[in-house]
């Protein structure tokens, strides 16, 4: 099925589908629904300066707007406190969430003892964090 605005599928923001715009739109604006991402990172090996360079991109490539999700992926080589909270002070995201990683990777790049992350924003989604415990049981 070709994109419902072709116009935007050559840029990162990717329109739902007819059916589901249909069913989600608001009475007062039938406006398309979006949802974006970008990828970034960081091999920076101070964690702090790491996690202030990734906020930087972050909020420069969302043009000033924060994430409404931002997925961490960071070496254990890093200070995680420091880290984290200097991509939340930078790029600000309404959730973040993230793990240990053993290699970082994005579109662009693949290192190692690096730290590189995904945001998402989107008009139609919304992201809570949980964390399951007794999965097995």
């Amino acid at each position: 099925m070709p994109p419902v605005f072709p116009e935007l599928a050559k840029s990162h923001w990717f329109p739902v589908s007819p059916l589901a715009i249909g069913s989600l739109s608001r009475s007062s604006d039938f406006a398309p629904f979006m949802t974006s991402s970008i990828t970034t990172y960081s091999n920076l090996p101070d964690s702090a300066e790491a996690g202030e360079q990734i906020g930087e991109r972050v909020r420069s490539a969302l043009k000033g707007a924060s994430p409404d999700a931002l997925i961490v992926f960071a070496s254990s080589k890093h200070d995680y406190g420091k880290l984290l909270q200097a991509i939340d002070h930078g790029g600000r995201p309404k959730v973040m969430l993230g793990c240990s990683s053993a290699g970082e990777f994005t579109n662009d790049a693949y290192n190692e003892g690096a730290a590189s992350v995904v945001a998402i924003q989107s008009s139609d989604l919304r992201f809570h964090p949980v964390l399951g415990r007794g999965l097995r049981s």
